[in-house]
């Protein structure tokens, strides 16, 4: 990615979080995730230090569409391939809550391999 590119988006994105506020253009074009009809499915990582799975979920409050959110363990690479293992799981909502700690307080725990519920 072009160093310039790359400062422009730390700033938009990161630091005046214009996409967020339907405020980012790009080329000219307004992106507003507001008017994104389509469904959308939103995995995070526990341990993502890249990005952060409560920023992920934030998501979810800017689409208006039906959003699917699966909180997955481990960080930002293991957390998206997570193989099936004893310590690999995931959390699913079949309702999505619309604030974060209710959310994960009502997420059922799976295990990554499908074998079945642990709580």
């Amino acid at each position: 990615m072009p160093a310039r590119k790359h400062t422009d988006d730390l700033r938009t994105c990161y630091q005046e979080n214009q996409l967020a506020r339907d405020e980012l253009v790009v080329a000219g074009k307004h992106l507003r995730p507001s008017t994104v009809g389509q469904d959308a499915f939103v995995l995070a990582a526990v341990e993502d230090h890249i990005t952060p799975w409560k920023s992920s979920f934030m998501t979810t409050l800017l689409l208006p569409g039906k959003v699917r959110v699966v909180l997955s363990s481990a960080g930002h690479v293991a957390g998206i391939v997570n193989p099936p293992h004893k310590n690999a799981v995931y959390w699913v909502n079949e309702r999505l809550e619309r604030a974060l700690a209710a959310h994960r307080r009502s997420a059922r725990r799976k295990l990554a391999g499908g074998v079945g519920e642990l709580d």
